[in-house]
């Protein structure tokens, strides 16, 4: 690295003032460091590099007449397998890191979701919950996140989710194909509507905390905040640790594994959407025993077992038939044999 620095800035400064600059940056090198590295030769990975190069670029460059070649749809492993057929013996992981260091990429059928895409340009609002989702009241933190959900008929559609802190139920959701603004907006007005149906309106100096996505950066939603009364609150780009416990409906909403069942998109959205029943009206949370804080709710009874001696089972009289086809009847009494 350091003699590609100095190769860069040979033609506008000497040599030795580009080693004083750096010896007083605390990067010392001498002068016969930089003329042995320009004298070696190079090495055998980097002839080897070269030519793997030439071959991969004869692959995926488009030729003279302006075209492909079928071989450019090929990923790293084909890419390999074709060297190899003739006689170029390279390994998987050379052809992955040349492929990757040109831009080259074969052509697959997956497509591959992305949820959060930062907004360089968009101002973010300040991290206020630092890790701490402990709430004093419902309605004073709200955490929202949204995911993809695959489809049977292919393709993804993607779930907003709001959660109080305070009580860890979804209080808005909402499910769409396209990941644009107006959908986690829907998802917090329809939140904020259920929390001042359920006695708990949002007041000065509620949170609303999600990643850094460009949905949750954009203009419209910063005014969606304003008029909503809530404070914006926002972590990383796309780091479930900031958030540790908000991916559990996203992760519920997915499917666990390839092969265990599949179910429609909207069974999927409902069952991440009751990921946590909605508590009845005047619950504010549960209490340290665990049950309910809404009058008039108790935890019902469990049913006591059973200790008492077992029940013999019944045993079949004898010259009983109890065949398939005909009902039991009475064998013959009272014949000799």
């Amino acid at each position: 690295m350091i003699v590609r620095f100095i190769d860069a800035f040979r033609l506008m400064f000497p040599v030795l003032a580009i080693y004083r600059a750096l010896s007083a940056h605390h990067v010392p090198v001498a002068p016969r460091t930089y003329w042995a590295a320009r004298s070696r030769p190079p090495s055998r990975r980097a002839l080897k590099d070269a030519l793997v190069t030439r071959w991969l670029a004869a692959m995926f460059e488009p030729g003279t007449d302006g075209r492909r070649k079928p071989e450019s749809l090929y990923g790293a492993v084909k890419a390999r397998a074709h060297l190899n057929r003739h006689g170029l013996r390279v390994a998987r992981c050379t052809v992955e890191r040349l492929m990757r260091a040109n831009g080259w990429r074969g052509s697959t059928r997956r497509r591959k979701a992305r949820t959060t895409v930062p907004d360089p340009a968009s101002p973010r609002c300040p991290d206020l919950v630092r890790r701490n989702f402990r709430a004093q009241a419902p309605g004073r933190l709200l955490v929202a996140d949204f995911t993809y959900v695959p489809l049977v008929t292919g393709g993804y559609c993607y779930v907003a989710f709001v959660i109080d802190a305070f009580a860890g139920t979804i209080r808005g959701w909402e499910a769409t194909l396209t990941k644009e603004t107006a959908f986690v907006q829907r998802a917090i007005a329809q939140a904020c509507a259920r929390l001042r149906r359920l006695g708990h309106p949002v007041t000065l100096g509620a949170i609303h905390h999600s990643d850094a996505g460009s949905q949750y950066t954009s203009l419209r939603f910063a005014r969606t905040l304003l008029l909503e009364g809530l404070a914006g609150s926002a972590g990383s780009a796309g780091t479930p640790w900031t958030t540790p416990w908000r991916k559990r409906p996203s992760g519920s909403a997915r499917p666990s594994a390839p092969g265990t069942g599949r179910r429609s998109a909207t069974a999927r959205c409902a069952a991440a959407a009751t990921w946590r029943r909605s508590p009845p009206p005047g619950c504010t949370g549960t209490t340290p025993s665990g049950s309910c804080t809404a009058p008039g709710s108790c935890p019902r009874p469990r049913p006591t077992p059973r200790t008492g001696p077992a029940t013999p089972e019944p045993r079949l009289a004898a010259g009983l038939d109890m065949g398939p086809s005909r009902a039991a009847t009475p064998g013959p009494q009272g014949q000799a044999g």
